[in-house]
């Protein structure tokens, strides 16, 4: 009945001044329960500058939740209220809600996105890329964190999903070159796994250090699909499998190519990055360049052409620290030299044999003759350490592709009571001490490998690059 229509909303403020939209701009975002009549067709929100006096309305249809951009020039106080509606009537005021928002102090912020581009369609798991910075700062970039959100059909009211905070302080030449050198460090990316089919207003939020609020904000609408249509670059990552539990000593593979291309694959390089803790901000680790050009037959059956046969990539990696990781591989086109393509795969590193190296130290600079200590041990082990042999190989100058020198196969069978301690007394007697010599002066990475008298191959690897002089 349409006089019986009241107002049945709790009527609350969710966030205040959760970011910023401009240098005199903040977000407040109001939530309120649905009515329990039939006939209720929507809501609209009323608020004002003065308790009870509501000069502004809007008609936000049948969401229960709403958010407002706000641009006080002063530190000023706002007071809401919701009423329902159906088809001839409206419901009267809720209960009053009220918050404060401060006026923002100017800065001169600024973000860009690079990837995704507005309208692009994309896979479920993507690279998001861009650059962040205040000119007003005195000194750094301006910008201390970038957070990012998926806002799902747009102007829905639908609640956003915070994708992560991204890592930031990327070089970025370019944007150095054209603000200045102290902005280089300016780029920032996140890696998105799993977001569902859909539309979304991507929006990202950049904090700037000179007004400690999110003012610099930029939003991109894209389309997600789990088989985006290919009309430039695509990548796949076969190796490893999604959410696969791997040990640190793992294979990156899959394959790239640009059917742009009118010769070749398209595709000229693969950089492999691993995030750790998806959404953190950490800064990530660069893997390195794959081996480019592996044939991959498959790829040229399913794209009939014979040209993306040596399409794929391949990489070995050791020494992953334990914890979750997204690694993305990043490939670079030969038709426009850009890195147009990024796929991501989200992986967790748990190896049940553990090698720390504790001498020499990473990037340390040692002598013709060094001693190479640590400690290994397999968790799986039921007595003993579970590792029974150690084979430690020395690669001069990393990434070269020069052969591997043999340094020895040792037995890890010194004490260790410090792993004892940490891991149970039938580890106590995991350390090694191995004497090193004869290595012309070079950049090497040292590898260790472990066997496991429990499974019988090598589980494991660690490794540490140092200098001979």
């Amino acid at each position: 009945m349409i006089g019986r229509l009241m107002v049945r909303v709790c009527l609350a403020v969710l966030c205040v001044a959760l970011m910023t939209t401009s240098a005199h701009a903040a977000q407040v975002t109001l939530e309120w329960d649905r009515n329990a009549e039939a006939d209720v067709q929507g809501y609209i929100i009323r608020y004002g500058t003065q308790s009870g006096v509501y000069t502004v309305e809007i008609n936000v249809g049948n969401a229960t939740a709403y958010t407002l951009n706000l641009t006080p020039s002063t530190t000023t106080t706002y007071y809401f209220v919701v009423q329902a509606y159906n088809a001839v009537n409206r419901s009267g005021n809720s209960g009053q809600v009220s918050t404060t928002v401060a006026a923002t102090a100017p800065s001169q912020s600024a973000l860009n996105v690079d990837k995704p581009a507005a309208g692009a369609i994309l896979p479920s798991d993507t690279l998001l890329s861009g650059w962040a910075l205040d000119r007003a700062a005195t000194s750094g970039t301006g910008i201390d964190a970038v957070h990012v959100y998926a806002y799902p059909n747009p102007g829905s009211g639908a609640r956003p999903v915070f994708l992560g905070v991204a890592s930031y302080g990327g070089v970025r030449s370019d944007v150095g070159a054209a603000y200045g050198a102290r902005f280089t460090n300016s780029g920032f990316s996140l890696p998105v796994v799993g977001l569902g089919a859909g539309t979304y207003d991507l929006t990202f939020y950049g904090r700037s250090t000179v007004t400690g609020t999110f003012n610099a904000v930029q939003t991109r609408r894209v389309t997600i699909s789990q088989a985006p249509p290919i009309t430039g670059g695509a990548a796949a990552i076969g190796l490893p499998a999604p959410n696969a539990r791997v040990r640190t000593w793992l294979s990156i593979g899959g394959w790239a190519l640009d059917v742009r291309s009118t010769s070749g694959p398209g595709m000229d390089v693969v950089q492999v990055w691993a995030y750790p803790n998806p959404g953190s901000g950490e800064q990530p680790l660069f893997l390195g360049n794959a081996q480019y050009g592996v044939a991959r037959q498959d790829v040229a059956n399913a794209f009939g052409n014979a040209r993306y046969r040596n399409s794929g990539f391949y990489m070995d990696v050791m020494s992953m620290p334990a914890g979750v990781f997204d690694i993305v591989a990043l490939a670079r086109s030969t038709v426009t030299r850009s890195w147009e393509v990024a796929r991501v795969q989200r992986i967790t590193v748990d190896p049940a044999v553990l090698i720390t190296i504790d001498r020499p130290t990473e990037s340390s600079t040692v002598g013709s003759s060094f001693t190479l200590s640590g400690w290994a041990l397999d968790r799986r082990a039921s007595s003993n350490s579970g590792i029974d042999s150690l084979h430690i190989y020395a690669y001069p100058n990393p990434g070269s592709g020069a052969q591997p020198i043999w340094i020895g196969a040792f037995a890890p069978n010194r004490s260790r009571p410090d792993v004892g301690a940490a891991f149970g007394s039938q580890y106590n007697a995991t350390g090694f001490t191995v004497p090193v010599s004869g290595l012309a002066p070079a950049v090497y990475d040292v590898v260790i490998f472990g066997h496991s008298s429990v499974s019988n191959s090598f589980d494991n690897g660690r490794l540490v690059r140092i200098t001979v002089q």
